[in-house]
């Protein structure tokens, strides 16, 4: 298994827990999530994380060397403004009914038009396997982000104790943008916690607590099985 490090990690206070929380939320189905190590308690959890499941998905790859990092902006001057929708499935597990993503995306609606006073709507869901989508992707691309890839099952080898300092550092890096606000950051991801009634003082102690959740949640999943009886996370490199 492996994982982003440095700034890629993370963008901002709610995108911290949003690492945390969205990929274990789409991999429930596969065990029971109030077994996971860290759970979200049931007493703080929102309709917001209805939209913490990866559906918007751009199924056209484009060159990773000229145009990755140089994506314009969107004109949203006219509204409603129109998103186009994927469900990229994974057969190792259950999907999602037609139901359930139409009762995202109508969420989706909802919270974006209340946190942004912009109107929304979808296009048709396009179905891709992940096959698919990971074949297509520009191996030049794939070069460019080897580098900000670590390796977590080797965290805790001494040789390697190094990388989890470096996703701490990171993590920590990223925080202190948000300084002037820092204990509404705080307080925003104490309940995620894996031990959430040990309160976090500043952002160095909360960088720590944050990568301990991130592993312990990934040591869980691997240790967990899909419906073709391998780990959730395995080899593929479906997760990296």
């Amino acid at each position: 298994m492996k994982l982003k490090k440095k700034t890629a990690m993370v963008k901002n206070n709610r995108l911290i827990l949003a690492a945390l929380i969205t990929a274990f939320w789409n991999l429930s189905s596969c065990s029971d999530l109030d077994n996971v190590p860290g759970n979200v308690p049931s007493e703080v959890l929102s309709s917001d994380q209805q939209l913490n499941k990866p559906l918007n998905k751009h199924s056209e790859i484009v060159d990773a060397a000229a145009d990755w990092s140089t994506v314009p902006l969107p004109d949203i001057s006219r509204q409603p403004i129109k998103l186009s929708v994927a469900s990229i499935v994974n057969s190792r597990f259950k999907q999602l009914t037609d139901s359930q993503i139409q009762q995202i995306l109508q969420r989706s609606q909802t919270l974006v038009k209340q946190y942004f006073d912009i109107d929304i709507e979808f296009s048709e869901v396009d179905v891709l396997s992940i096959e698919d989508v990971f074949k297509n992707i520009d191996t030049s691309l794939v070069k460019q982000r080897q580098k900000e890839i670590v390796d977590t099952d080797f965290i805790d080898d001494e040789a390697k104790r190094r990388a989890r300092e470096e996703m701490q550092e990171a993590l920590y890096a990223t925080m202190t943008n948000y300084s002037g606000n820092e204990q509404s950051v705080i307080d925003y991801a104490q309940p995620y916690l894996i031990n959430p009634e040990i309160k976090q003082k500043d952002f160095i102690g909360l960088s720590y607590a944050l990568v301990d959740i991130l592993l312990t949640r990934l040591n869980y999943w691997k240790s967990q099985t899909a419906a073709d009886g391998a780990p959730v996370l395995n080899d593929s490199g479906y997760h990296e």
